[in-house]
């Protein structure tokens, strides 16, 4: 009697241990951390950090080129790299990225990843997924401001809907 109540002790010890070796985390990285405090990101000089699918930068192309795709249709799947503009202040949630002076594009990850919240503005970055021509709502813009850390008097003054390109990202790479 005694050996057959080994039998379940045997097995979840066997389910326990298979996944060791294998990797779950969310965020693999190449890159050597020198410092993390908080949500802040430090990395050393010229790494990768990878979020989602890992992206490679060979073979992406520059938001312009992306933007003479989006010429002849509302969406593509595409990879792009450019310039971390924002990240989101709360979450890491989403991120923007500079198409042009005065415009920028929305990036998300629809909560399968999220990017630190600090110490990533201005990195070089690559983006794989799908972009598309949307109109945001005016609640959904006041929330991206308020996320953004606006001040209310600038939240306040969003008032009407406004086209803009989304991109839906499967993964994110961060060079330092």
């Amino acid at each position: 009697m005694k050996k057959w109540m080994m039998i379940p002790a045997v097995v979840g010890m066997i389910a326990c241990n298979s996944g060791e070796g294998t990797n779950n985390d969310e965020n693999t990285s190449d890159s050597t951390m020198v410092e993390n405090t908080g949500d802040e990101m430090a990395m050393a000089g010229g790494e990768l950090l990878h979020f989602g699918d890992t992206v490679a930068f060979e073979g992406a192309m520059s938001t312009d080129e992306m933007l003479a795709v989006l010429a002849e249709k509302d969406s593509a799947e595409v990879k792009v790299k450019g310039e971390i503009l924002a990240v989101c202040q709360k979450k890491g949630c989403w991120m923007s990225m500079p198409l042009s002076d005065e415009e920028s594009m929305h990036v998300s990850f629809d909560y399968v990843f999220l990017l630190p919240t600090g110490g990533i503005e201005g990195k070089e970055v690559v983006i794989e997924g799908k972009v598309k021509k949307s109109t945001i709502g005016v609640d959904h813009l006041r929330h991206l401001a308020e996320d953004a850390g606006k001040s209310q008097e600038e939240i306040d003054a969003i008032t009407e809907p406004e086209t803009k390109l989304s991109f839906l990202a499967t993964g994110v790479t961060i060079k330092s």
